[in-house]
């Protein structure tokens, strides 16, 4: 991954910065670099750092938001729970309407848990696993 961060071309870093950086997974050529992030999401939470899982995963979504390939709309909660990243969460309906988030049950669940840990005095802690 590292050695395809530093092949990219100039554009290509000023977009992925700025979220408009497109690799379709339609184009053959595109996927085994997106599996090696998804890879890399996956073993990044694995070895407990959700926040670099959940960065992965916004970069992985971004880069093909239209046909989310891989699913990661179904992962995102989880991780940015794990991550701590309340206020993200709860942003994120408003932020893609076209989806219908508060539809899917995983994200109900996840809109009202991160409703109430961001609502908690101690808001700035850890993720759902500080609720013991």
């Amino acid at each position: 991954l590292h050695a395809c961060e530093a092949a990219f071309h100039p554009q290509m870093r000023s977009r992925c910065t700025q979220g408009t950086a497109r690799l379709r997974w339609r184009n053959a050529a595109n996927r085994p670099f997106l599996r090696a992030l998804f890879r890399q999401m996956k073993r990044a939470s694995r070895e407990g750092c959700h926040r670099t899982a959940l960065e992965l995963g916004k970069l992985l979504f971004c880069l093909d938001p239209e046909g989310d390939p891989m699913h990661l709309l179904l992962r995102l909660p989880g991780l940015a729970l794990a991550a701590g990243e309340h206020r993200w969460l709860l942003a994120l309906p408003s932020a893609l309407p076209a989806h219908g988030l508060p539809l899917y049950p995983q994200y109900a669940l996840s809109l009202a848990l991160a409703e109430r840990l961001s609502a908690s005095p101690d808001a700035g802690g850890g993720g759902w696993r500080d609720l013991g």
